[in-house]
């Protein structure tokens, strides 16, 4: 990492000193300005390069810091949220070089709540409440403060503001406790901004409909039900999803991708159902399946398999079906022979027809 740092140049996420800063309030300053600069990515605080990237190494500094001294420095200087950092160190030709990481998260501004003022060399203070930043390679200096327009994007970028309806729903269906769930109508709204809405789509008087794949056999009650809904901001219809109901309602989910691969010596096909990381049908789920205590999300992962893209996904079914073919799938589906055997794991091998 240490080698594409010193090929750039100083900038607003980007910061090298000679060596570790003698003064508390001068390190804390200089933290504060990365924290709350507008860039993309992680910002980098170096220690033991000078400003024309000249090593020096830090091996022998007397005021070196660890990770935890930084931590415990920046939590007693009050700050009003603690970023969230990571010190690093690499050795370049003999020397060793610190790298402070600070993540970009949407937390900005970064301030102190009360006056920082160390004597140490010189009196330097950080004053409460004030928003120091970087403009290019240059620090807001510790007596100034930066612009009301770019306090105003921190602020903006805190509140999601400037996101698109899609990503901030998207984020909001982690957070399952703000979402409230009218019985009557099967919709939600997000309480904090409720324009934000999931609604069950009702076409007359049909809201849903039968629904028949294989792994919905394997519940006691082998009959399942489609319904449509749809993540709305305002009258905007920003996404629609379909809604499983399985076992006379005691388990939801949405409906699954599924992927299909035929057999080599059979007259059928591999059936593969599953999920991908991270996306919004399995937010969706965790949110539905959360707002009933006595349902278990755990069934949710056992049933289905997850993978993070569906190129993985696709490469995984591949190689399971090398790998059992001729000795059982957990799907399959011979053609013409009017029934379905369905496997539920390696370990149980249950079949059911």
């Amino acid at each position: 990492m240490l080698k594409n740092l010193l090929e750039k140049n100083e900038s607003e996420g980007l910061d090298f000193k000679e060596c570790y800063h003698k003064n508390k309030a001068e390190m804390i300053h200089d933290i504060l300005c990365l924290a709350n600069s507008k860039i993309e990515g992680s910002r980098w605080l170096v220690f033991g390069v000078t400003d024309n990237k000249e090593i020096k190494g830090i091996k022998n500094d007397e005021n070196r810091k660890t990770q935890a001294m930084i931590i415990d420095m920046l939590r007693n200087s009050n700050i009003n949220i603690l970023p969230t950092l990571k010190l690093i160190t690499e050795k370049h030709n003999g020397e060793e070089v610190d790298m402070l990481v600070i993540r970009n998260l949407p937390e900005k501004p970064y301030y102190l709540l009360k006056d920082k003022t160390d004597n140490i060399v010189k009196k330097r203070t950080v004053r409460a409440g004030v928003v120091y930043t970087r403009n290019g390679d240059t620090n807001t200096p510790m007596d100034g403060c930066t612009d009301d327009k770019k306090v105003e994007n921190m602020f903006r970028e805190r509140f999601g503001i400037d996101k698109s309806p899609m990503v901030r729903i998207r984020e909001y269906l982690d957070d399952i406790d703000n979402w409230n769930y009218d019985d009557d109508s099967g919709s939600y709204y997000y309480k904090p901004f409720p324009e934000f809405t999931i609604n069950q789509v009702r076409e007359g008087d049909v809201s849903l409909r039968e629904y028949s794949e294989p792994w919905v056999k394997m519940f006691p009650d082998p009959k399942g039900f489609l319904y449509d809904l749809e993540l709305k901001y305002f009258n905007t219809t920003l996404k629609k999803e379909r809604l499983i109901s399985c076992d006379g309602g005691r388990y939801q989910t949405i409906q699954p991708k599924l992927k299909y691969i035929e057999a080599k010596d059979e007259n059928g096909c591999y059936w593969f159902y599953y999920f991908i990381n991270q996306s919004i049908e399995i937010a969706l789920t965790k949110l539905i399946e959360g707002k009933y205590s006595y349902r278990d999300y755990r069934l949710f992962r056992y049933i289905f398999s997850f993978h993070d893209t569906h190129e993985i996904a696709e490469n995984n079914f591949q190689k399971e079906v090398r790998d059992r073919e001729n000795v059982f799938p957990y799907f399959f589906a011979p053609n013409g022979q009017g029934e379905h055997i369905y496997y539920l794991d390696r370990e149980r091998q249950g079949c059911y027809k």
